[in-house]
């Protein structure tokens, strides 16, 4: 482990109470209850495989509300989600 990291194998500690969370975030776009798609960047391109050899597929990374990440915006008023 390294002196900027306490954590065994990379891992980040849980958010305490004031660590606001995805389904708070103005990039956050809910699909269903459960989770929903993080919009802070743009989509990625995966490898996946198709019954006629390997494909691509495109897609925003899934995210459930109470996670949370180091590029939280705050919603502003009149946004849709």
């Amino acid at each position: 482990m390294s002196e900027h990291n306490d954590h065994p194998d990379d891992q980040a500690p849980a958010p305490g109470p004031d660590v606001p969370q995805c389904g708070e975030c103005l990039f956050y776009a809910p699909s269903d209850i459960n989770a929903g798609e993080c919009h802070a960047r743009p989509p990625t391109t995966a490898p996946v495989p198709t019954p006629q050899g390997l494909g691509f597929a495109t897609a925003w990374p899934r995210v459930t509300p109470d996670t949370w990440c180091g590029e939280f915006e705050p919603k502003r008023a009149g946004d849709a989600h």
